[in-house]
């Protein structure tokens, strides 16, 4: 796999030049040429989303190179490798945690400021510019620059800030790798990534805990890419229909939400301690449940906009609500997400060819989250693609939020009662748990 053949530093400066020349160069780029009639006289929605998608597309391809080395994938057991180090599970706990600090810091920081940012910046400008949507140019360009930045420190840091020494026993390793792959030329990434798809399969664990991190993951991201836009878009008590405050009211609730992913993040850093018995996991398939639940809070919420004003105190109880349910998403789904990257990759780590289960993870989360927020987006739109009002949305809405909430709870349901047993189940298979110190 790429990553046995690789050092982490190459594939994450690689992965950071590509997405920086595809979001901070040729998403403005394509912007302009579409909004300019430069290239098309007429561009209609369907052109544009064809674009998107195809940005996304090549996105997702660098995304799921970067995964094999993400702290939260086998990044932390991979580097360890190449600098002679030993990882136990309290290590990588205590990564999994910081990176998950970090990652959602930046939904707190750097989210709200964006949209605020790109919203005035077009919004000061839509008088002395033909543009057809203006605060959609202002939002591309604020999110280009700063992902551009983005790139070039995250670029530095990586070619500069990242030791090179490369611990003995992983350049014999990977020199070993190299003579089999001249014994074996056809040996390609496609093969080695089904490899570690068979591997995943066997291993009855690994393959139940990697489906199920892989829907957290993609309804995580549904709640942030779908659920909140379409709930500050449609909710009266929000956006009420102005595309220009709903990238505004998305990333408020977002961002707030974030607060408890990060309470979750610095309880799992500074108490949890990865438990040596199997019942020692069981809160944290309490937790999704409770985080599924909480989606909940967003369909009631949305029950006070029958007969009420905006500028009413329901509307204000309303508006708690929502934020509430977020915070109670994120707090109780990043809790169990953070202790079940430590037990996937402790299992990963224990199974021979470890290297191509990682290679394996990033890809097959990428293929889930995409079908996950597809679906997500695709539910909306079959209950509100027909009207052509926003009143007619605003009915339509709260079935399609009461649907969403259904599918969020079944999941809770699910990995709570079946989590145990299909991830850590009490037949042979438990030799491999044993071998991470579980019992």
């Amino acid at each position: 796999m790429i990553a046995e053949k690789v050092k982490v530093e190459k594939i994450l400066i690689s992965t950071t030049i590509a997405r920086g020349l595809l979001w901070g160069v040729l998403l403005p780029l394509i912007w302009f040429l579409l909004d300019s009639r430069y290239v098309w006289n007429d561009i209609d929605r369907g052109s544009t989303l064809a674009c998107l998608i195809i940005l996304s597309g090549l996105d997702g391809a660098a995304v799921a190179f970067a995964n094999v080395v993400d702290i939260d994938s086998g990044g932390v057991d991979l580097l360890a490798a190449q600098h002679g180090l030993e990882v136990d599970d309290a290590f990588r706990n205590r990564m999994n945690s910081i990176h998950q600090m970090v990652f959602d810091s930046s939904f707190l920081v750097f989210t709200p400021l964006m949209a605020l940012l790109g919203w005035y910046i077009g919004d000061i400008a839509k008088d002395s510019t033909d543009s057809h949507d203006v605060v959609a140019g202002g939002v591309v360009c604020v999110f280009a620059v700063m992902f551009f930045i983005a790139s070039i420190v995250s670029w530095y840091q990586y070619r500069f800030g990242m030791e090179e020494t490369t611990h003995a026993e992983y350049q014999m390793l990977n020199e070993s790798n190299n003579e089999q792959n001249n014994e074996q030329p056809h040996d390609s990434i496609w093969a080695s990534m089904v490899v570690g798809a068979k591997l995943c399969w066997k291993t009855k664990p690994v393959r139940w805990r990697l489906f199920f991190l892989g829907l957290e993951i993609a309804l995580e991201d549904g709640m942030v890419a779908v659920v909140a836009v379409e709930y500050a878009y449609s909710s009266r008590f929000f956006a009420d229909g102005n595309k220009g405050l709903t990238l505004v009211y998305t990333a408020v609730i977002v961002a707030i939400g974030k607060i408890g992913a990060l309470i979750a993040g610095k309880l799992m850093h500074s108490f949890w301690e990865p438990p040596v018995t199997k019942d020692g996991f069981r809160p944290l398939f309490l937790s999704v449940l409770c985080g599924s639940s909480a989606v909940s809070l967003l369909y009631v919420a949305h029950s006070f906009e029958k007969n009420n004003a905006p500028e009413s105190a329901l509307a204000w109880v309303s508006r708690c609500l929502v934020l509430l349910g977020a915070i109670l998403f994120f707090l109780f789904s990043t809790a169990p997400k953070i202790g079940f990257a430590t037990l996937l990759q402790g299992m990963a780590s224990s199974v021979e060819g470890s290297g191509k289960i990682f290679g394996f993870v990033g890809p097959f989360i990428s293929i889930i989250d995409s079908f996950v927020v597809m679906g997500l987006s695709l539910l909306f739109h079959f209950f509100k693609g027909q009207c052509h009002e926003l009143e007619c949305e605003h009915s339509q809405f709260s079935k399609a939020l009461l649907a969403t909430c259904g599918i969020y709870l079944t999941h809770g349901i699910a990995e709570c009662f079946l989590g145990p047993w299909l991830m850590l189940p009490a037949d042979g298979s438990l030799n491999m748990l044993r071998n991470i110190g579980v019992s």
